[in-house]
């Protein structure tokens, strides 16, 4: 290996991001600090994106762009603080799990333990693991996203993003969404499955026909089913809103000011 969305339909938040009922930036983040100022309080996650050498192409946008493409390298930590490089690993096939502490569809998921026995499973035929979480901190604190790996009983390390180099490098949109890479490219890039809103009783696992599959050695049918789910919480959007509600705080009280002063007599 070489070093380096979409967004199912719902009512905009008005914030940048889409939102879902239970999910919300602003309940994880204090109004009255920068994000950015936060994270350099305490010590985050250090996070690198070694971006693959140019292969004559223009760089991937879309799913479909990055099937059959070198992934990023990229070092992270995890929850635990231990160290992961994604060029490290010795599996032929890796599995990479975005997902958020704070994303209804993932704990739907994770609450029925589907996740868990799935990775469980393919880990036990050499499919190397990770979880990616690439939410602003505080949203995903080392502290809480631990707590949530061991109340959930999650049998993989999650990775810490914090500053979203990773998620945005390979332009991943909404948690939660596999990226399966095969021989360190991309054979792989959707959806979990066909079931939405968690109602269905015969549904479709868009994740394990693609592991089953790679593990034969034969070809992705589906490669890029669309995923769904909740927008991810990357710092730069975060960071761009609330510089858009300080301008126009600001712009306001320009207005106010201006109206309140005495006016120069005729």
């Amino acid at each position: 290996m070489t070093a380096v969305g979409c967004v199912f339909p719902a009512a905009p938040s008005g914030n940048g991001r889409t939102l879902f009922s239970g999910d919300s930036v602003d309940d994880a983040a204090p109004k009255d600090q920068n994000p950015g100022e936060q994270a350099a309080e305490e010590k985050t996650p250090d996070s690198l994106v070694i971006p693959a050498p140019s292969d004559g192409q223009l760089p991937p946008t879309t799913p479909a762009e990055w099937i059959g493409r070198t992934a990023p390298d990229f070092v992270l930590l995890d929850s635990k603080g231990e160290r992961h490089q994604l060029s490290e690993q010795k599996s032929d096939i890796v599995v990479l799990e975005w997902s958020s502490i704070v994303c209804s569809f993932v704990n739907r998921h994770y609450s029925r333990v589907s996740l868990q026995a799935t990775s469980r499973s393919y880990q036990g035929k050499g499919v190397t693991w990770f979880g990616i979480d690439s939410s602003f901190y505080p949203i995903a604190h080392p502290i809480k996203v631990e707590k949530w790996v061991a109340d959930r009983r999650v049998p993989h390390p999650v990775l810490l993003d914090p500053e979203g180099i990773v998620g945005e490098a390979f332009g991943v949109t909404v948690t939660p969404t596999i990226v399966i890479l095969k021989g360190g490219k991309v054979a792989f890039f959707g959806a979990i499955d066909d079931d939405i809103w968690g109602r269905k009783s015969d549904s479709r696992s868009f994740l394990i026909e693609a592991l089953d599959l790679l593990l034969a050695g034969e070809p992705v049918a589906e490669t890029t089913p669309v995923p769904y789910g909740t927008s991810v919480a990357y710092l730069s959007v975060e960071t761009a809103r609330r510089a858009a509600r300080e301008k126009a705080r600001q712009e306001r009280e320009a207005e106010a000011a201006a109206g309140s002063s005495p006016k120069t007599p005729r």
